[in-house]
């Protein structure tokens, strides 16, 4: 208001910087006011605004804002990028519609959007988070087969969600090739992985497991001795 009073004209950059502040401390309705303001100046909106825009109605759950944006986007001729599409992969995992995260990746390949840990990331998490650990699996094969090397988010989505459907030898393996690649599970992964060997009675796997972890130096930490206190308990 200080700039206009004094005859500068902002421009999208400054909108941008405003919009950015306004979205991060979740002030919705400040930001759509803005916008109405930034057409009123007759600032367009560039992909810069239009990305903002979308990552913060992805995390805030506002479906209908985040179509629109795409919509605009797509008539506006701007495209979605990289970043665009793991925002987009998010909010289809969040919004149950993990059936449309797994035509994302014939259509980045279609449009030659480039293909990175993140997305690859975000479709195993969302496959794994509504039971479609085979189609996670796939997602994992064809990240590695295109020399994306997996990172500890990776790792952890393929523990946890084996994990939680009881496949503990597959959950077992992973964490193997984990740590053959120098990465470990942080301490919630590892307190659900002795959590589900011990509800599964399987004690030598997991004495096995915990030994292994204490010669390689895992840190250990008073959460993991409280877990096996309780499954020792309750044998």
């Amino acid at each position: 208001l200080e700039m206009r009073h004094l005859g500068l004209r902002p421009d999208a950059a400054h909108y941008n910087a405003l919009l950015e502040g306004l979205l991060a401390r979740a002030h919705l309705r400040l930001a759509d006011r803005l916008l109405l303001q930034m057409a009123d100046d007759g600032v367009a909106r560039n992909r810069r605004t239009y990305m903002l825009l979308l990552d913060a109605y992805a995390r805030a759950g506002r479906l209908e804002d985040s179509w629109w944006v795409l919509g605009e986007m797509k008539r506006r001729g701007v495209r979605l990028g990289t970043a665009g599409y793991s925002t987009l992969v998010r909010l289809y995992r969040d919004s149950g519609m993990w059936k449309k995260a797994t035509d994302l990746i014939l259509e980045m390949q279609e449009l030659g959007v480039e293909l990175d840990v993140k997305i690859y990331n975000g479709l195993i998490d969302t496959f794994g988070k509504y039971g479609q650990l085979a189609d996670a699996r796939g997602v994992f094969e064809k990240m590695r087969g295109q020399g994306i090397k997996p990172d500890i988010a990776t790792w952890n989505a393929l523990i946890r969600w084996h994990c939680r459907v009881g496949n503990m030898k597959r959950a077992l393996r992973f964490l193997a090739a984990m740590q053959e690649e120098g990465m470990y599970p942080d301490p919630k992964i590892f307190i659900t992985i002795i959590s589900r060997l011990g509800e599964q009675g399987k004690w030598d796997e997991l004495k096995e497991l915990f030994d292994k972890m204490r010669n390689r130096g895992f840190k250990e930490s008073g959460a993991i001795y409280a877990v096996l206190v309780d499954i020792y308990a309750f044998a």
